[in-house]
């Protein structure tokens, strides 16, 4: 088994975003460092199922070093390529993963 990547709590993130289902798990928290117009540290903590952890590990993974802009295009079939597949009924844990970061990227952009 591999441990997840970028797995824990970033100390004085720029931004921080939280997805959920309606408040019911699995909920995601994304933890966002920018320098310039680059993320340069992504991280996450999620209580959810191995699929809610891949899908935030290949998320940070795809994130990190990328621009801005860039972060705002990654989608949820990215994350699910990005990790060779997933089951249609897990799914859903790209998608919130995804709703976290665009949370995250819309308080970065206030800030």
């Amino acid at each position: 088994m591999v441990a997840p990547l970028h797995a824990g709590v970033t100390r004085d993130p720029d931004a921080i975003g939280k997805a959920s289902i309606n408040g019911r798990p699995p909920y995601v928290t994304i933890y966002l460092k920018a320098t310039g117009p680059e993320v340069t540290l992504a991280t996450f903590v999620t209580y959810g199922c191995g699929y809610s952890i891949a899908a935030c590990s290949a998320l940070t993974e795809l994130i990190t070093g990328k621009t801005i802009s860039e972060c705002w295009g990654i989608t949820a079939d990215q994350v699910v390529t990005a990790l060779d597949g997933m089951p249609e009924e897990k799914r859903f844990c790209a998608d919130i993963a995804v709703a976290a970061l665009r949370d995250a990227l819309e308080k970065l952009k206030n800030t």
